[in-house]
């Protein structure tokens, strides 16, 4: 008797905590930037992947953050679209130390000199100050196919422009 019971207690504690881990996994929409993240921002990221597969070591990134929202802009040569400022959900805030991120497609060649395009990505807000945000951008990829690596961008400094 007393093992059936444990045994209901563990089935029903792990689907639990099997919840929370999933309602935690979702990023929210529809949230306004703080006042201090509304404008336009630019800078660059120091590219992690091999010169093997690409040369530039730096990314240029260029943001307009509406109040609503909206995110236009370039990562490298190629034009964000169908951006939406998001809340970081509390697994990915834990992993990335992120409480916000934007996640989109890309029109065009991140580097058009060396055509090396992604479909889109997910930039990550790590850090936000009044006049300097400090990102990190993965595209979307593979981590096994040399054609399709995924880009890690780290370290990107975007300064507010006047």
């Amino acid at each position: 008797m007393k093992n059936a019971f444990f045994t209901r207690f563990c089935i029903i504690g792990v689907m639990a905590v099997a919840l929370l881990i999933l309602s935690s996994c979702a990023t929210s929409s529809d949230v306004k930037p703080p006042d201090n993240m509304i404008g336009t921002w630019a800078g660059l990221g120091r590219n992690t992947m091999s010169s093997e597969f690409l040369d530039q070591r730096e990314v240029p990134f260029m943001l307009i953050i509406s109040d609503k929202g909206t995110i236009k802009g370039y990562v490298g040569d190629a034009m964000i679209a169908n951006a939406l400022f998001e809340k970081t959900s509390l697994l990915k805030r834990f992993l990335n130390k992120a409480k916000y991120q934007t996640t989109f497609q890309l029109s065009g060649n991140i580097i058009n000199r060396e055509s090396f395009r992604r479909e889109g990505g997910t930039l990550f807000f790590n850090k936000i100050s009044s006049d300097e945000l400090l990102c990190s951008f993965s595209s979307t990829g593979s981590q096994v196919s040399a054609d399709d690596l995924i880009l890690n961008v780290k370290d990107i400094v975007l300064r507010k422009q006047n």
